[in-house]
């Protein structure tokens, strides 16, 4: 039976890091199927938060730059994870755009999945790091 890991890539330390010790631990194990996500802020500047707290807000579509950068996150994650040991096939990789936040984007897709276990980077910023910059990880 096959496993499955979703692993929330977005070119950070933390995120590539994570990537590393995933590999570290189960490049051997030809039964692991990895799916990388990205996922591409949808407003911009950081106001995601502006699309929870009004319905009504019209949601502006990810910018062309944006997705080119999430593309290349999971483009870059794929080819360490391929350099690490873990054959192409066994990796999988998408880009979502935010519609409703970034952490419940990933959340959304870890549902829907069903995948068995989630990998997200946290770069240990503490509770007030946490409250002025935010913590998708928290989330």
């Amino acid at each position: 039976m096959e496993k499955t890991i979703l692993a929330a890539v977005d070119g950070s330390v933390a995120s590539t890091q994570g990537l590393d010790y995933l590999a570290h631990l189960f490049a051997a194990d030809a039964s692991l199927a990895i799916h990388l996500l990205s996922v591409t802020p949808s407003s911009g500047a950081g106001k995601d938060w502006m699309n929870q707290v009004d319905p009504l807000r019209v949601q502006a579509s990810p910018s062309g730059k944006n997705a080119q950068l999430s593309h290349r996150h999971v483009q870059e994650a794929r080819e360490r994870l391929e350099r690490k040991g873990i054959s192409a096939g066994r990796i999988h990789h998408f880009v979502k755009p935010a519609l409703s936040g970034t952490s419940n984007t990933i959340r959304a897709e870890a549902e829907r999945g069903k995948y068995d276990a989630l990998l997200v980077g946290r770069r240990g910023l503490g509770a007030m790091g946490n409250m002025f910059f935010g913590s998708i990880s928290s989330e």
